[in-house]
């Protein structure tokens, strides 16, 4: 049995003691069940994890003694998903499997044909959910959730950019490319005219991941799955 993680944000160094958040404490203390001496894992969301121990609880706190912290180096290429977000569930869960792929960052991509716009208190829902993503899997390294972003702004910022296309090269092509990358996924209507037009006036190539036309949340998982595995060699 995998022992259960929580997300201390102050995790700093071992041999301290300190109480985990008031909304960790109640998963430890409610859907954990958990008790004094119970052994537990910790994240801080920004590359340390650690080992500890629980030796107090009380009604709505757990206090711990951290015994080991370590340090991960985040995995390689750093890779962006530049998305037209899908909607309810659907987004729900392309956030949860990219964050446990290991994506750096998901910007919220605004298209022509997006079928929902990324509010303020959406983007707070999804930071939460990328805690539990990295939780479960326990990916040292949280997500961002970036701020919704036009085509134009996000390859402004790319250091590297592809799009997704249902005609562009085979993604195996890129499979060995090195650095950080950002790749944009449009919506189920596909881009429009005018922004495949923009990709081609900036010289950004198309990739794909097969034959068929996917679903937005299908495509984004599929390429992030290739990218991420560069780092194996």
């Amino acid at each position: 049995m995998a022992i259960p993680c929580f997300y201390l944000p102050e995790l700093e160094c071992d041999g301290v003691r300190v109480d985990l958040p008031e909304t960790e404490s109640a998963h430890a203390l409610q859907s954990r069940r958990l008790k004094s001496g119970a052994r537990i894992n910790l994240i801080n969301g920004r590359g340390l994890t650690g080992q500890a121990e629980i030796i107090k609880t009380t009604k709505r706190l757990v206090t711990v003694q951290v015994e080991s912290v370590t340090s991960h180096v985040r995995s390689e290429p750093g890779l962006t998903i530049a998305v037209a977000m899908p909607k309810g569930d659907r987004q729900k869960v392309m956030v949860d499997m990219l964050t446990q792929l290991g994506v750096t960052t998901i910007i919220p991509l605004v298209s022509r044909y997006s079928v929902t716009n990324v509010k303020e208190a959406q983007i707070k829902k999804l930071q939460r959910l990328v805690i539990e993503a990295c939780k479960q899997s326990q990916n040292p390294w949280f997500t961002e959730i970036a701020h919704p972003s036009s085509i134009a702004a996000v390859l402004d910022q790319a250091a590297a950019a592809y799009y997704a296309n249902q005609g562009g090269d085979s993604i195996s092509e890129y499979k060995n490319i090195e650095g950080p990358v950002t790749v944009l996924i449009g919506p189920e209507g596909g881009f429009s005219e005018s922004e495949v037009d923009e990709f081609e006036k900036n010289e950004i190539a198309s990739i794909s991941v097969g034959q068929h036309i996917l679903r937005t949340e299908t495509a984004a998982i599929a390429l992030a799955s290739v990218f991420m595995s560069n780092d194996d060699g």
